[in-house]
């Protein structure tokens, strides 16, 4: 019924105690669920972790070469067939009675993806509107993590992660680009581990990229308000996530981030005079 991927790269301290919250979650559930993780070549020695992959439900797949964590959240979704597949990190512990009374009636959910552990409540709301504008304004979680998608819409839409950094946000809305409907829940399902050190906990280059990457995406969104609104939050998180860097990155990360928003610009306004279409958004890198 569900497919639980976990793409991990040098964090098998951390990795142990996600998996075993999973085998706790999984003695309790009436549903199927198998978990592939997916080792982006991290040259690990995977032998302490044996007895769990013994287990049918439990699969293994160690790539050869560093794709980043988008590309190998991509491969775990090729390796499985459930209905349903959550993304979650490899620093991620299960709250294993929330999630228990979720999983266990998503046989009965026939919505296009589902959402917890929101930051806003949508229990009234019809559609998907105030759930997209929010996660476009920053206003709302955007992390794959708080999101368990039907692979239909997935495969059918050929939504996939991209390389690079800040693919979550880019990936959960094409899926909300997409979706007619959306299931709600006011369970909190996963329990955070925010002073573990990850590959987004710091600004760079890369995160500049990928917060550029958005904008071009949002770029082309219909609704004109929502996409200024957007972009003015986008531009205002990045420059708050700069200043918090020392002096010497900070230099270095302003100079990047300039030369995006000045090729963003310059194509901004040949589309607004005519010149090109929203196409060329592609052309920023």
């Amino acid at each position: 019924m569900i497919d639980i991927i976990i793409a991990t790269y040098k964090r098998k301290q951390f990795l142990k105690s996600t998996l075993e919250s999973i085998i706790s979650l999984k003695n309790k559930l009436e549903v199927g669920c198998k978990v592939y993780v997916v080792d982006d070549a991290s040259n690990y020695d995977y032998s302490e972790f044996e007895k769990v992959f013994k287990d049918d439900d439990f699969i293994l797949e160690i790539l050869e070469i560093n794709k980043g964590p988008g590309l190998a959240r991509n491969r775990g979704l090729e390796l499985g067939q459930n209905r349903w597949v959550w993304y979650i990190d490899d620093d991620d512990i299960i709250d294993i009675d929330n999630t228990v009374k979720l999983l266990n009636s998503i046989k009965d959910i026939d919505q296009d993806f589902i959402c917890h552990s929101m930051s806003n409540n949508y229990s009234s709301c019809k559609g998907l509107m105030k759930l997209k504008k929010n996660f476009l304004t920053f206003k709302e979680k955007q992390e794959a993590f708080n999101f368990i998608f039907r692979r239909d819409i997935l495969e059918n839409n050929n939504i996939k992660f991209e390389d690079g950094l800040q693919e979550d946000i880019r990936f959960v809305l094409s899926v909300m680009d997409i979706a007619k409907s959306v299931r709600y829940t006011d369970l909190k399902l996963i329990i955070k581990k925010s002073g573990h050190k990850a590959i987004t906990s710091e600004m760079s280059i890369e995160r500049i990229k990928g917060y550029f990457r958005f904008i071009a995406q949002v770029s082309k969104i219909d609704e004109i308000q929502l996409r200024k609104k957007s972009l003015i939050q986008s531009v205002g998180v990045i420059l708050t996530l700069i200043s918090k860097e020392n002096h010497i990155l900070r230099l270095e990360l302003i100079k990047e981030f300039k030369k995006y928003f000045i090729k963003y610009l310059t194509i901004f306004y040949d589309i607004e005079l005519g010149k090109s279409d929203i196409t060329n958004y592609d052309l920023l890198f």
